[in-house]
């Protein structure tokens, strides 16, 4: 019997790589594309077919799923700041000429990864699960842009294409370069401001948990659908926090800070910054928010629906993700 075949969209990313090395283990042949052409190099090393191409080039996204039974979209533009337009090029368009090239190709599996930020909204939120109402306003254009491709994968859904949709929260682990080292800069200064006392509690998701439930969601007799992923281990933030400059050795004083005043300022200067067109500003509203507000998740779907239990902790994850600092030379600030 022949390997199942893969296209991994994103495959630069954190995510991409642990799903890179988690379908390649398992035998599967992967074609796999992402932004990065060195990273692209290294995979070609490890005997992955890359591919450095532009999903919004029109003729890309046929050419990439050719041959392919299952296509991992993990590729998105993500940041809590940034043109409305350039995330609805990168989450949405690409999106779309994906699902018609995976159509067109009779594809077997189209497995799309959004984000739990749409249901974010400035409050505090308790086990929330798939069906959970959406907000009537979205945070900011990125969770915008993630419900809008959800709706195309959605329709592509309705018109025959098997797909899957899952939204890992606050995703981190070897190859992070944007959730943990944000943290590191935040408190280069040996000092962390907590909101709120840090009593806000929130869940986040280790990279190789999310490829393992990638895997699970790519079988040919997997359940299709809307699955929420998380290490399913919620924590207060301040202990969160604490075990994350624990793990990586970094020395840091808590302090306690006023929220309700760092958020009025931080939209003043998002306002000021989107009008002047200036880069992103030091604080943001969002950011602010997820540390001050509690949002946890039910992956009681994930489990009993496709089999998905996390098998690295959030402890075990964060001592992977502080060796692979160490081992390879990476700075945390």
């Amino acid at each position: 019997m022949s390997a199942r075949t893969a296209l991994v969209t994103g495959a630069t990313g954190c995510l991409g790589r642990h799903l890179v090395a988690r379908l390649a283990a398992s035998g599967w042949r992967v074609r796999a594309t992402g932004r990065n052409q060195m990273i692209g190099g290294e995979l070609e090393a490890d005997g992955v077919e890359f591919v450095a191409a532009d999903l919004l080039d029109a003729e890309v996204p046929r050419r990439l799923v050719s041959g392919m039974d299952v296509v991992f979209h993990c590729a998105a533009l993500s940041s809590p700041w940034g043109a409305a337009a350039a995330f609805r090029a990168a989450n949405v368009d690409a999106t779309r000429g994906l699902l018609d090239a995976a159509r067109a190709a009779g594809c077997r599996r189209f497995i799309h990864v959004s984000s739990p930020s749409i249901y974010f909204a400035y409050r505090d939120a308790l086990n929330i699960a798939e069906s959970a109402p959406l907000p009537k306003r979205f945070v900011n254009a990125y969770a915008a842009s993630k419900a809008a491709a959800e709706r195309l994968v959605g329709k592509a859904g309705e018109a025959g294409l098997p797909v899957v949709i899952l939204r890992p929260r606050g995703i981190f682990g070897e190859f992070d370069t944007a959730l943990a080292p944000r943290l590191m800069r935040f408190a280069a200064s040996g000092k962390m401001p907590l909101l709120r006392l840090g009593d806000a509690v929130v869940d986040v998701t280790f990279a190789g948990n999310v490829a393992d439930a990638m895997v699970l969601a790519a079988g040919d007799n997997a359940p299709i659908g809307v699955f929420i992923i998380t290490i399913d281990e919620p924590l207060r933030v301040r202990d969160l926090l604490a075990r994350t400059f624990q793990a990586v050795g970094q020395e840091v004083r808590f302090v306690a800070a006023p929220y309700p005043l760092l958020a009025a300022a931080a939209r003043g200067w998002e306002t000021v910054a989107r009008a002047l067109d200036l880069s992103e500003p030091r604080l943001l509203a969002y950011t602010l928010g997820v540390m001050a507000y509690s949002q946890t998740l039910d992956i009681t779907a994930a489990k009993t629906r496709l089999g998905f239990q996390p098998r690295v902790t959030i402890d075990d994850g964060l001592a992977r993700y502080a060796n692979w600092l160490r081992d390879t030379g990476h700075e945390l600030a």
